[in-house]
Parts: C-alpha cells; sequence; structure tokens
C-alpha cells in the first residue's frame, strides 16, 4: 500500500517538474591570437540566425577572460546572434580559446563575422563555417567549409577525425587536438575561399554512432583595416547521426493515461519503408510494471510525412525517468524527469 505522503509528493511532482536545459552536439571552438598592441576584454561571435537560447553555463561554453561570463543577444532585424565572451583583459601574445554549443540538430550555423574588442575599436578575425550531411546507407559524411563573412579568406590544414564517442568542448583545442593529428581532406593548402564560395570534401566509412571533429586554419587574403592579420584554428564537431537525420521524433509532453504518444516526421524528403521505432522508460526512482519498452515498425512513411506513435500500455510508480523515443536505430529524442503514477503518465515539455 502506499502511503499517503508518497501520493501527495507524487502528485505535486507531475505539476512542478524541473527539466534540463535542451543541448546540442554541434560545437565550436577558435583559437585567435591576441596580438593586438592593448589588452582585449572581449570577443565576439556573430552567428545568422536565432539562437538566443543558446545555453551559456561555464559546462557548454569556452571562455578564457577570468572573472567573466557569456552573453547571448539577437538582433531581429539583422537575423543575427551574437555571443559575447568578457571578463578580465587578455594581454598580447596569447593563443586563448574560445567555444561554445550554438545550433540544433541538422542547423550547421554560419558564422558571420569575429572579433577582438575591447568596449571602443573592433578587430575582425577570419573565420569559416561548416556543414555537414551524412548518408547512412553509403556511410559517406560530406563536409562543406564556408566562407560566410564579407572578406575573402585562406583555409590550409583542413583535415578531419572520427570517434566512437563525443568529444568535450574543452578537449577540441590545440594542445589535445593539434592540426597535425587530423586526417588529411584532400582540400590543398592555402585555398582560397571568395566571400559565400565553400568548398567541399568526404569522410568514408563513418557509422551512424560516430562522432567527427574537423579543423581547419584560416586568415584573411587581404585583412582589412585594422583587421587581424594572423591566422586562427577552427574545430567543430558533430555527430553522424545528427548529420543524417532522415527522421524529427517528438514525444507529446503533458499528461496522458496508459501510453506514451509521439510524432515522427520525414524530413530528407524520401519515402521509406519498415521505419522501426522504439520508446523505452529508464533511470530515475521507481518501477515499471508494464511498458517498460515498445518496440514498432512504420510500413511506410512518405515525404514530408508525419505519423503517429504510441508505446505500449504502461503501468508503474516512479519519478525522475527518461522517457526516449528512437527511429530506426538512429534518431533519438529523451523527455527526462518524467513521472509515472499508475497508468498516469507525464512527460514535461523540454526535450533532446
Amino acid at each position: 500500500m502506499i502511503g499517503k505522503k508518497w501520493c501527495v509528493f507524487l502528485l505535486m511532482v507531475m505539476f512542478v517538474i524541473t527539466t534540463l536545459p535542451s543541448c546540442s552536439s554541434y560545437k565550436i571552438n577558435v583559437d585567435p591570437h591576441q596580438y593586438l598592441p592593448d589588452p582585449q576584454n572581449n570577443y565576439e561571435i556573430v552567428l545568422k540566425g536565432n539562437y538566443s537560447d543558446m545555453p551559456t553555463g561555464p559546462n557548454e561554453t569556452i571562455n578564457p577572460f577570468k572573472n567573466g561570463g557569456v552573453t547571448v543577444s539577437y538582433d531581429e532585424e539583422k537575423n543575427e546572434t551574437t555571443v559575447k565572451f568578457y571578463g578580465d583583459p587578455i594581454e598580447n601574445c596569447s593563443w586563448p580559446h574560445f567555444g561554445c554549443i550554438p545550433a540544433n540538430k541538422k542547423d550547421h550555423t554560419l558564422i558571420v563575422r569575429e572579433y577582438w574588442t575591447n568596449d571602443s575599436e573592433e578587430s575582425d578575425v577570419p573565420s569559416v563555417s561548416s556543414s555537414y550531411s551524412y548518408d547512412p546507407e553509403t556511410q559517406i559524411l560530406q563536409v562543406e567549409v564556408i566562407n560566410a563573412m564579407e572578406v575573402d579568406s585562406v583555409i590550409s590544414e583542413v583535415g578531419y577525425l572520427v570517434f566512437d564517442e563525443e568529444i568535450p568542448l574543452e578537449d577540441m583545442d590545440r594542445e589535445t587536438m593539434p592540426p597535425e593529428d587530423f586526417l588529411p581532406s584532400g582540400i590543398p593548402d592555402d585555398t582560397l575561399l571568395n566571400v559565400s564560395q565553400s568548398v567541399s570534401f568526404e569522410i568514408p566509412d563513418v557509422k551512424k554512432t560516430d562522432w567527427i571533429v574537423t579543423y581547419q586554419s584560416v586568415w584573411f587574403e587581404d585583412p582589412p583595416v585594422g583587421g587581424y592579420e594572423d591566422f586562427v584554428g577552427h574545430w567543430t564537431q558533430v555527430s553522424a547521426c545528427e548529420a543524417g537525420c532522415s527522421f524529427e521524433p517528438k514525444i507529446q509532453p503533458g499528461v496522458s493515461l496508459f501510453n506514451v504518444k509521439g510524432v515522427i516526421k520525414e524530413t530528407h524528403g524520401k519515402s521509406h519503408q519498415n521505419v522501426s521505432y522504439k520508446i523505452d522508460i529508464t533511470g530515475g526512482l521507481g518501477i515499471i510494471l508494464f511498458g517498460k519498452s515498445t518496440v514498432g515498425t512504420i510500413p511506410e512513411i512518405s515525404p514530408g510525412e508525419e505519423v503517429e506513435v504510441k508505446s505500449d500500455f504502461i503501468i508503474g510508480l516512479g519519478v525522475g525517468m527518461d522517457v526516449t523515443m528512437t527511429v530506426d536505430d538512429m534518431n533519438s529524442i529523451t523527455a527526462e524527469d518524467a513521472v509515472v503514477f499508475g497508468p498516469i503518465i507525464f512527460v514535461p515539455e523540454e526535450q533532446r
């Protein structure tokens, strides 16, 4: 028999849920040389699009400024997001690293500007952007290196590494991952990228569970007045799964009876047959008596179609549980801190 206090506690938790923030596996880390004669107390990265909800905590960013922080602001008119790193001034002759996790799945951010500033003068820094596309059938990952800035740039040492696990943002740096450790991409050194120009290469034999880190050195072909005259290292990371999402799963949030429901959307404009899916309830405190894991198959999904799915009959008692929907053993989404109270299931709105 469940005690009265425990029942009250579970009911309260169903209406007051604390969820973890959504995050992404797409990571960027850069190391601009602080060559300017005056100390600099700001470094800013400008991204195309709205990333105002980007996480800025110490576990999601690399900020070399002491006693500082990271802020994010969105300019709706320009459709640009500025990520500002700030703190105590950094002196001349240092090579600090700045890192962030700006992008959502399949949305590989264009960097339109980077610059040092001491709150008055600004010094532009060269940058490139990386976009990824993965085909799980051929196991080929295509990487596109893009110059999204308004100045011609040159790239060298373009390479890649493939891992079977996610790499922490702080390890994507010159000490842990020096350029010479990367496998060559085949793109020649000193390749000129004019404004809006891009160049691509392919990585073979990439499993859908792999993680890929790419590197490029970049500098201005003709530095603008007051601009940066040295090179910058750019590290980016993405998971093959997220680079090749054919499906976008979504778990229905809120309170439901007996089943977890969800929607699977086709996003690559193709038809698919015999698409498998799983709905699992794991972790947390408690027990799931029935419906802990559901396996199903969708006979066919048309381009752009949304298909509703649901779990098997669920009975249990627990808090802080993870509800995960996985499609085609590749694309997954998790709602954390779910609550199960008999046949009643509460799924939080936040999912990652």
